[in-house]
């Protein structure tokens, strides 16, 4: 009977131990997304929490409220500042930071493009929801370029042609 007791409390012990570790987990996740970033182990760049909240930002005082239409396109030079596993942070030269993330960096880097940190960036695209959606980015430093979107906006992800 108190081995039964010990096998029993071991196990719940164990099991205690797998839930909190899922809480744990799951908090961890939620947090990252809220930030942007899986940790900041993988960024080689720390940001102020000011910066952080100007990721995405404006070139010009007109553009600051993201409600440009779509169809305005903009172009950004700056210099590539961090690069991460979900995406890259880029300076402009008003010291704004831009952000190419998620599903649009993944299609970057699987079409070639791999840029350096300290890298000359030129990025071309519009506003979107108040979030600046790259079209095509030149690495200035090396020559390399992508296009992430057709002209009219459309991501070439989800084109037959690119899969």
């Amino acid at each position: 009977m108190l081995k039964k007791i010990f096998l029993w409390t071991l196990y719940l012990i164990f099991v205690g131990i797998l839930i909190l570790g899922a809480i744990n987990r799951t908090t961890v996740k939620i947090v990252d997304n809220d930030r942007g970033q899986t940790s900041s182990q993988d960024s080689p760049v720390d940001y102020a929490p000011s910066q952080l909240g100007e990721i995405n930002g404006s070139k010009d005082d007109q553009n600051s409220d993201h409600d440009t239409p779509e169809s305005d396109w903009l172009t950004f030079t700056g210099t590539v500042l961090s690069i991460i596993p979900r995406g890259m942070v880029v300076a402009d030269t008003d010291g704004h930071l831009i952000e190419v993330a998620r599903r649009a960096w993944r299609f970057a880097q699987e079409q070639g493009f791999s840029p350096q940190i300290g890298d000359q960036i030129t990025l071309d695209g519009f506003y979107e929801n108040g979030v600046f959606e790259a079209a095509c980015i030149t690495d200035l430093d090396n020559g390399q370029s992508v296009c992430l979107r057709d002209e009219t906006g459309h991501p070439l992800w989800g084109s037959e042609e690119h899969e």
